[in-house]
């Protein structure tokens, strides 16, 4: 049959990118007119990548140029209280220019660089300062914490030193002049924002906007159509003052307009332009706009706006977190749960290692689905293996992760990529679909409670009922009686063979056509085959070809590449 979907299916590859910018939630700023300027230079990025991939920038926001031969820069490696390395500076930083060091052997960034071997020698646990060696003498900039060497790294649970690039917020506007009591780092989190390893997209240039500056306090909101008139915050820090205007531009995701008896409106309305001025009055810490909802009889599936800080007025800066989606959530979905079929459900994207990309997560399966998913599907998601006790036993493994999701929200189009995530050691309750969104129940069935998706593994999408799934008292025993939509295997040396263990599985019967075993061996794997429109049977063929799916070396590569 030809399938006609009910969006592009060529905007996959898009899709699946915009996917990976709004899971590790990293946002780009645009400078507005800066009302004050730095006092002295300051550590800008920080980049502590795989092998020796090590940089450290330092931008000069001052607004005249400096002589670099005033500077040292110094690294206090594993706690030390004096310098373990000393490199005096050289040359002159123009006025809002930057300059990078590395080492020798740092490969990641081609741009033009500085070396300095003795001090970019550092890991996550190293403390690095930018020191003043005239008058007035004394620290300029601290990265960490002289005189304290954690295990590993610092970190506050999300920001880590260790394997990751942390860039300074653009409203920091002077460095840590006076070395933090105690053992912590107490403004990683609040002065930086991180990047995966070995990302240094972000090096050679720098952005600074000191004085009062903009934020959206949150990345996303959703609502449902029903709710009527919903706020968007802003926050300003330190506030304005005087009065400032900030203008946000709104970009209409598909099937959502603007406009009365559309889907909304807002206040204040859209100018020409399709964007909005948002009026801060003086000495206030925060704003807001409204999004008001049109409560409409129409079955439509989820409905997005992008909102985009672009512009404010002299006196205020746009931030770092200048995005924000809202979601608008249809309330008039009362069709039947979709029945799916064998091959409605493929998986596109898939690893086992997220960790260095986003911090306290494991697991990360993305998929499509061929029906459109209305409010009350579910289907079921296990890593156990099929005949682990032997082949023609015709039973499932019962020793890891089955775990059901049903939607509670509005219909999901066919062709949306779905994604499911999985928290660091927290098994079955650490499960959850994030995109498109969370409006879905998860539930772990039985006292099964070890889903963790490993570098060689199997998964397998069900839907029935919960009672399909019969598990006895014993071993690798347990009947499933419901449907089989998709197998995936990601074991290279004996895909879908059974052989005991809990990383091999063999097929279930009538599956062949419906599954996917992938090589070579890799933590990370994406499709980025054909994306031109075809039948299902051709997707079916498409994703089933090896040769369509790339294999990364590292998280960060598995979420930059298109």
């Amino acid at each position: 049959m030809t399938w006609t979907p009910t969006w592009p299916m060529n905007a996959l590859r898009a899709l699946l990118e915009y996917r990976r910018t709004v899971v590790v939630m990293v946002l780009h700023g645009f400078a507005g007119a800066a009302s004050a300027q730095a006092t002295d230079l300051i550590i800008s990025e920080y980049v502590e990548g795989s092998n020796t991939n090590k940089y450290i920038e330092v931008y000069n926001g001052t607004g005249a140029d400096i002589d670099l031969s005033n500077y040292e820069l110094r690294l206090y490696s594993n706690g030390a209280s004096s310098p373990s390395n000393t490199a005096t500076l050289s040359g002159i930083l123009a006025a809002d220019s930057v300059i990078v060091y590395a080492r020798s052997s740092s490969a990641t960034y081609g741009a033009g660089v500085t070396v300095l071997s003795n001090v970019i020698n550092f890991s996550g646990n190293d403390a690095i300062a930018l020191y003043k060696n005239s008058a007035p003498a004394g620290f300029v900039d601290i990265f960490g914490n002289i005189g304290c060497g954690p295990s590993a790294e610092w970190s506050d649970g999300t920001y880590h030193t260790a394997d990751r690039t942390l860039v300074r917020n653009a409203n920091i506007c002077s460095g840590i002049a006076v070395d933090p009591s105690g053992c912590l780092f107490p403004t990683l989190a609040a002065q930086w924002t991180q990047y995966a390893e070995d990302d240094v997209s972000h090096l050679g240039s720098h952005t600074m906007a000191c004085g009062p500056t903009v934020n959206f306090d949150i990345t996303s909101s959703a609502a449902l159509e029903s709710a009527g008139s919903v706020n968007i915050n802003l926050v300003i820090d330190p506030v304005a003052t005087t009065d400032q205007t900030v203008y946000i531009h709104l970009v209409n995701g598909p099937g959502c307009a603007y406009g009365a008896g559309n889907d909304y409106i807002t206040t204040p309305a859209v100018l020409l332009g399709d964007s909005i001025a948002v009026i801060i009055l003086a000495n206030t810490a925060t704003a807001f706009l409204s999004m008001n909802i049109n409560d409409d009889a129409l079955i439509e599936g989820l409905e997005t706006v992008n909102c985009t800080m672009t512009s404010a007025t002299v006196g205020l800066n746009v931030g770092v977190h200048d995005q924000h989606v809202f979601t608008i959530q249809d309330n008039d979905d009362t069709g039947a749960p979709t029945v799916l079929e064998p091959g409605d459900i493929l998986v596109v994207g898939i690893t086992s290692s997220i960790d260095a990309c986003i911090t306290g997560y494991d697991d990360e399966i993305s998929f499509i689905c061929f029906k459109d998913i209305t409010s009350g599907t579910s289907f079921y998601l296990t890593d156990n293996g099929y005949e682990r006790a032997g082949t023609g036993t015709m039973t499932w493994d019962d020793a890891e992760g089955l775990v059901k999701f049903e939607r509670t929200g509005s219909t999901i189009l066919a062709g949306q990529v779905i994604t499911i995530q999985r928290k660091s050691n927290t098994p079955n309750v650490g499960i959850d679909i994030i995109l498109p969104d969370g409006l879905w129940i998860r539930t772990s069935l039985g006292t099964l409670s070890n889903f963790n998706f490993a570098a060689s593994d199997q998964l397998f999408f069900f839907q029935g009922l919960d009672t399909d799934w019969n598990d006895p008292t014993g071993p690798s025993n347990a009947t499933y009686s419901g449907t089989v939509l998709f197998g995936i295997s990601t074991n290279v040396a004996t895909p879908w063979t059974t052989d005991g263990t809990s990383s091999n599985s063999n097929l279930p019967p009538g599956m062949s056509c419906f599954s996917l075993a992938l090589s070579p061996s890799s933590n990370w794997h994406k499709y980025t085959g054909p994306i031109t429109q075809t039948s299902q049977g051709g997707w079916i063929a498409r994703v089933g070809n090896v040769a369509n799916w790339n294999t990364y070396a590292t998280c960060a590569l598995f979420h930059s590449s298109a």
